[in-house]
This record gives structure tokens, C-alpha cells and sequence, in this order.
């Protein structure tokens, strides 16, 4: 996959894997389905606001991921990041709002303590994401 293809599905890729999450959430608690619209709605405007970002990202890591002529071997690039987040013992992490977990084969997101999010989560204190789910993003962006 070319860079430029690659930065163009990323965002409506990531848009359809996040949406499917959120489904898949509701699914063990219905009762989330009236927030499931919010989650949604703030999904999408998190994913409008760091595609440049996100765009960048991808150019700074095309250097140790891409050939000269700016192609990615995405199954390559993902197979090789899950072994390492499969091997990798947990660590916390702390990016502006979200903190949570890396390692172990998850990436778990702790969910802030207060009434918004338990009205948009439930009694969910975490939501983790697992290398199947993330093997599921990769099947999104590169097909």
C-alpha cells in the first residue's frame, strides 16, 4: 500500500473499526444504546481532529516502515507491531486525556471516575483493545 493511499483510509477506516466497537459494547449492555450515540458522535469528531495529525504521523514513520518509492507492507508493519505488543510487558501510559495500559497483548484505556462517564459507559472502568481487535483494523484499512 502506498503512503498516500494508506493516509486517505485511515481515518474512515478507523471511523468503521471504532463505530464496530462501540456496537460490540452495546451488545453486552443495551442499555447503552442512547449513549452509544454520543460515543459515536465523539468518535467521529476525535477522528476529524487528529487525521492531519494522525497524516503526519505516517510520514515520520514512513522512513522506517515504507521502500523508496513510499510502499508500506502493511500486513508486515502489523503482524510485527502486535508481536511486539504481545511481548511487551504492561506499562502505563498517560497521552492528554486518556491513561491506561500497554502491553501483554492489550491496550487498555481507563475510563475517567464521574457521572458522564458512567452515563456513556456503564459500569465499564476500562475499555481494551486486543490484538484480534486491532488485527480487525488492519483488515478495514488494507482491504
Amino acid at each position: 500500500m502506498n503512503l498516500q493511499k494508506l493516509k486517505e483510509r485511515l481515518a474512515p477506516s478507523m471511523e468503521t473499526w471504532i463505530d464496530a466497537r462501540i456496537d460490540d459494547m452495546i451488545k453486552g449492555n443495551p442499555s447503552l444504546a442512547i449513549p452509544s450515540v454520543y460515543m459515536k458522535r465523539a468518535a467521529h469528531n476525535i477522528v476529524c481532529r487528529n487525521k492531519e495529525k494522525w497524516e503526519e504521523k505516517i510520514d515520520d514513520l514512513s522512513l522506517f516502515v515504507a521502500d523508496e518509492n513510499g510502499v508500506v507492507d502493511a500486513e508486515s508493519v502489523f503482524e510485527d507491531a502486535m508481536q511486539i505488543l504481545k511481548a511487551m510487558e504492561k506499562k502505563p501510559f498517560d497521552i492528554g486525556l486518556l491513561h491506561g495500559t500497554i502491553g501483554e497483548g492489550c491496550i487498555s484505556i481507563d475510563m475517567p471516575d464521574g457521572i458522564i462517564s458512567a452515563l456513556l459507559f456503564g459500569s465499564n472502568k476500562s475499555i481494551a483493545i486486543t490484538t484480534d481487535d486491532i488485527a480487525e483494523l488492519k483488515n478495514i484499512l488494507i482491504t
